[in-house]
């Protein structure tokens, strides 16, 4: 029992017993402190596995990290996103520097325009829509 004292919870404010570093009771310490979700069981810290990989993946700010969950619309196509997994980071491969918050599919497309060279695919769909015309 040795560093054990009275403390209030950050999230509810209810007294628990517990050690001077733990800032939250038993109940909420299994909620995620950035999407609410629910925590599995063994599972580190207060921080949900999927948002940790975002989290630390990308070297996100809590600044970041806050916008990006808060985040609703494809930054590049507009498009409202479809659940918490639709989101995506967009970021430059060769720097590493975040970009935007993008859905899936602009996700999938800029990477593959970004390997590629944009003029080709271009003329790849003017010469077929030509054909088909």
């Amino acid at each position: 029992m040795k560093n054990k004292k009275t403390l209030s919870c950050q999230v509810c404010e209810k007294k628990y017993f517990g050690h001077y570093n733990t800032k939250f009771c038993f109940s909420c310490r299994k909620i995620c402190r950035y999407c609410d979700r629910k925590i599995e069981d063994g599972s580190r810290g207060n921080i949900c596995a999927s948002c940790r990989n975002k989290k630390y993946k990308y070297s996100l700010t809590e600044e970041e990290m806050y916008k990006w969950l808060e985040a609703d619309k494809c930054d590049c196509c507009g498009g409202n996103f479809k659940n918490h997994r639709d989101k995506s980071q967009d970021h430059n491969h060769d720097t590493g520097a975040n970009r935007g918050i993008v859905c899936q599919n602009c996700n999938i497309f800029i990477g593959f325009v970004e390997n590629n060279n944009l003029e080709d695919v271009i003329n790849y769909l003017i010469k077929y829509d030509e054909g088909n015309r």
